[in-house]
């Protein structure tokens, strides 16, 4: 069977406390077949951008481990930085590498989508290709006033409404967090782009997959 390859480049909304920021990256990188590709963090926007990459499943399964270790660990009452956020696991977005569609990945944000709000009662938003609603596909209409303003919206208007799971909060508010998934990230973010090896070997932009539509950056 040819050798299938997704990669998985999940924001999270914690770029200070090195002890949190560790433990996530332990639990996605415990996942058999997996392999971290990059991690970076920015204090000012107090955010943590993990890149990896491996099997499907294997990679769904990192996703899960990654954002259930993030909703366990960061209160989004209590976060502060430059960047804007819904979640503590803010994004995460499958992108196709080897042997797999776009519509592959597409089913693969909606099972792991499935399975965040199974797993830990997680609402969860489904941008770019995934969307299941036009004004969807653009991220920025999702984040509209941030995690404070989804929190009082969500089960009030109906446009607020998750994708998956139900519009209420999280049954620890004080760690409540929405994700999306998706199968490439869509942003306008400013971070100069920065060259790394895919795993055949061959160098490419780490900003720009043309192959997925565009994904203008990793700090979704």
């Amino acid at each position: 069977m040819p050798r299938q390859l997704v990669e998985c480049v999940p924001n999270f909304s914690e770029g200070r406390d090195a002890a949190k920021m560790e433990a996530i990256v332990a639990a996605i990188a415990a996942v058999p077949e997996v392999t971290l590709l990059d991690r970076e963090a920015d204090a000012d926007h107090n955010r943590s951008v993990l890149t990896f990459v491996g099997p499907p499943a294997a990679v769904a399964e990192a996703a899960l481990r990654g954002v259930e270790k993030a909703v366990e660990l960061i209160d989004l009452t209590q976060h502060h930085g430059a960047h804007p956020r819904i979640g503590a696991a803010d994004v995460v977005p499958f992108i196709p590498i080897e042997g797999v569609t776009l519509e592959e990945c597409v089913r693969l944000a909606e099972r792991v989508g499935g399975e965040i709000w199974n797993r830990l009662k997680v609402p969860v938003y489904l941008y770019e290709a995934a969307a299941r609603r036009p004004e969807r596909v653009n991220l920025e209409n999702i984040r509209r006033g941030q995690f404070e303003a989804l929190l009082k919206e969500m089960g009030t208007e109906a446009g607020r409404a998750p994708d998956i799971g139900e519009p209420v909060c999280h049954p620890r508010p004080a760690r409540s967090c929405w994700v999306r998934a998706s199968s490439s990230s869509l942003t306008t973010s400013t971070w100069a782009p920065r060259m790394w090896t895919s795993p055949s070997g061959s160098p490419r932009p780490s900003a720009f997959r043309a192959a997925v539509s565009a994904s203008s950056n990793r700090w979704a």
